[in-house]
């Protein structure tokens, strides 16, 4: 495109920009995408600030009929410039950062005071210090498929968010909100879109596959700014700010259980709002700076800059996109239900077969409730959505499949006999995976007269919240569909780890080793609360007994008998024992714990006199061993691509830069 003209003005031409690319429409529109540094968080340039503050002022007098923005990759633009990529130390500089702060801050300014109807798309994880200009606008709208940590990228580097990304945040929803919510966010815990939608921070989250569609009606309809929250007096005043920010501090502490020692960024943060409110002056802005650039330095910091890049590494999207259309389950328990929902959110239509109607009826039902929890109650929207889920009790929509996903078949002559099924009934270029992460790929494919076919694809648990999809592969499998399918992985926003065929793979056999672990300690006398809380505290999500629980303590018991032929471990007793009484943890209603309609009830909060410390210890070594035996096995040649699968597959804790890094003293 080389035509900019709009309404009787000139306007500068898409190709006079090196790290914008400008798209006037014939409705008098223009769209910029905005180039960032490609990373896993990607960075912005001062140069591209300069770049799109000159034309964002250019534009003020003209008669534009509205504004939209994105951030963009280079690829992905007509930009000029040289592909980049992020370099996390340059955050070690004061003056960098200060440019940043200053930088952003002048944009968001000019945004908000623009007579230009301005809307922002977040459909990718944002640039640090991105949200800032995001949040300025009149509408932003993202993905459903997004999370805090990537509105709020500059916690996956230990650092925390620009000055005025803060005030922004302030403005929309009020000072503690703001606070709690990003600080939150600093370890990782999960806000979906919705949720940030339900705050405030955003004023739309849709599906990915809509995103465009509702740009156009936004820019129709031009819904009115929200009126952005007045900061309370009190909140002017330093004594108020100074209890405030001790309140949060104990939340960190109590809730969230965030050291200090481990996570100094959100503290520095609540230090910074302290001093300085939500004043953006000179002062101000090198306090930032200065906080950023110290941080930056921090071992701390430099092992979740690593994670970032192997990250980085595992998620980097093909030239040539490979999407997801028609994705058939053979299944219809909790783990497909999450599957689902999570794919239909991407805009994806799903098929869900199995022989009985009533567990089709009762994984629609389910299905359902998880849309509703993610989206809120939009019937409108939550119709739209069901609209593409299809109930199928004979596979007739096997041979329009692009993925067809066998889940929850345990036994290895059932997989056989259905993936010789599958071979037959297909399209020819339909992937065909196994969700199991215990069944020998290679006896499956026995069965086969195409075993190329075959892979493993398995979701980890959590299937929507955690990132990693674990990729398994036989010496038989073809290369192309093996790397088609990493490919459609990378385009539901996952990220693919490929992986050599052992059982249990890397996410299962790393957390049930982890849950046997603490099963062990309680069989020794160490009450649940102890255990787990103490578990919580070396920053994993949740302690081994829970998660034994949530996980299903059958499942687990399937894992390590699986695992106790190949590895020669110890199963528990006590497991044993729970798994035959029925037992089996929530969805049982009882295993460590007890539980009613799906929630945990109380339970007596037990002493115990033993070192804490040693539990601690305890537990991180089974975790940080088993990593090392998982290298000596050849799960994987890469000790960085371990650490990188245990962090975004379980959990452990980013900011020791992985189990392999920890056990060399991090």
């Amino acid at each position: 495109m080389n035509i900019a003209r709009l309404k009787g003005r000139k306007t500068l031409l898409m190709n006079d920009f090196q790290y914008l690319t400008v798209r006037p429409d014939s409705e008098q529109r223009i769209w910029v995408d905005i180039q960032m540094m490609e990373g896993t968080p990607g960075t912005l340039e001062p140069d591209t600030l300069s770049e799109l503050k000159h034309y964002l002022t250019s534009i003020q007098q003209q008669s534009v009929a509205g504004l939209v923005l994105r951030f963009a990759t280079h690829k992905e633009t007509d930009s000029t410039s040289t592909v980049k990529t992020a370099d996390y130390s340059v955050f070690q500089n004061i003056e960098y950062n200060l440019s940043l702060i200053q930088q952003t801050q002048e944009i968001a300014d000019l945004l908000q005071s623009s007579p230009i109807y301005s809307v922002f798309i977040i459909d990718r994880q944002c640039p640090v210090g991105g949200m800032a200009l995001a949040l300025a606008t009149d509408y932003c709208i993202s993905s459903f498929s997004l999370v805090a940590e990537s509105c709020f990228p500059e916690n996956a580097l230990g650092l925390h968010p620009f000055q005025s990304v803060i005030r922004q945040t302030i403005k929309r929803v009020g000072a503690f909100d703001a606070l709690m919510t990003i600080t939150a966010s600093q370890t990782g815990v999960s806000l979906p879109a919705d949720i940030l939608f339900d705050k405030g921070f955003i004023d739309e989250a849709v599906p990915a596959n809509k995103l465009y569609e509702t740009t156009l009606i936004t820019l129709h309809k031009k819904p009115g700014k929200k009126k952005a929250l007045r900061i309370k007096p009190p909140f002017a005043n330093k004594l108020r700010r100074t209890y405030t920010s001790s309140q949060l501090s104990r939340q960190l502490v109590k809730r969230l259980h965030i050291a200090e020692a481990h996570h100094p960024a959100p503290y520095a943060l609540l230090e910074l709002w302290k001093q300085y409110g939500s004043k953006a002056n000179t002062t101000s802005q090198i306090a930032f700076a200065e906080s950023l650039a110290k941080l930056a330095g921090t071992k701390y910091a430099g092992n979740l800059q690593r994670i970032a890049q192997l990250k980085y590494q595992l998620s980097r999207r093909p030239d040539e996109p490979q999407r997801l259309k028609h994705l058939h389950i053979i299944g219809s328990g909790e783990t497909t239900c999450k599957i689902a929902s999570y794919c239909l959110l991407q805009g994806i239509h799903v098929s869900l077969q199995d022989k009985r109607p009533d567990a089709l009826e009762q994984a629609i039902s389910v299905i359902s409730n998880k849309i509703v929890t993610l989206t809120g109650k939009d019937t409108e929207k939550l119709g739209e959505l069901l609209s593409h889920v299809t109930p199928d009790l004979k596979g007739e929509h096997i041979k329009t499949a692009d993925m067809i996903l066998l889940i929850g078949a345990t036994h290895l002559a059932d997989q056989q006999e259905k993936f010789a099924e599958l071979e037959e009934y297909s399209r020819p270029d339909a992937i065909l995976a196994t969700h199991s992460s215990i069944i020998p790929l290679e006896k499956i494919a026995a069965a086969m007269l195409n075993p190329e076919r075959l892979l493993g694809i398995h979701f980890c648990y959590p299937a929507c919240s955690t990132p990693l999809v674990e990729v398994s592969h036989t010496d038989k499998t073809d290369k192309q569909l093996l790397d088609r399918a990493c490919n459609i992985i990378k385009h539901l926003n996952k990220i693919p780890l490929l992986l050599n065929n052992l059982p249990a793979l890397l996410a299962d056999r790393i957390l049930v080793q982890y849950i046997l672990q603490g099963i062990h300690l309680h069989q020794q006398g160490v009450p649940h609360n102890i255990l787990d809380a103490a578990a919580r505290d070396t920053g994993m999500p949740l302690g081994p007994l829970e998660l034994g629980d949530i996980m299903g303590l059958d499942y687990c018991l399937r894992v390590a008998e699986t695992m106790e032929k190949s590895f020669n471990i110890d199963v528990p007793f006590q497991l044993v024992t729970m798994v035959q009484t029925g037992k089996l943890g929530k969805k049982s209603g009882s295993g460590f714990y007890r539980y009613r309609n799906n929630n945990r009830l109380k339970s007596a909060r037990l002493e115990w006199n033993g070192s804490i410390e040693a539990l601690q210890s305890k537990l991180t070594a089974q975790i940080t061993e088993e990593a090392a035996v998982c290298l000596e096995d050849g799960l994987l040649e890469d000790p960085g691509l371990i650490d990188a699968g245990i962090v975004l597959g379980t959990g452990f804790a980013p900011w020791t830069g992985g189990p392999l890094r920890y056990h060399r003293g991090y």
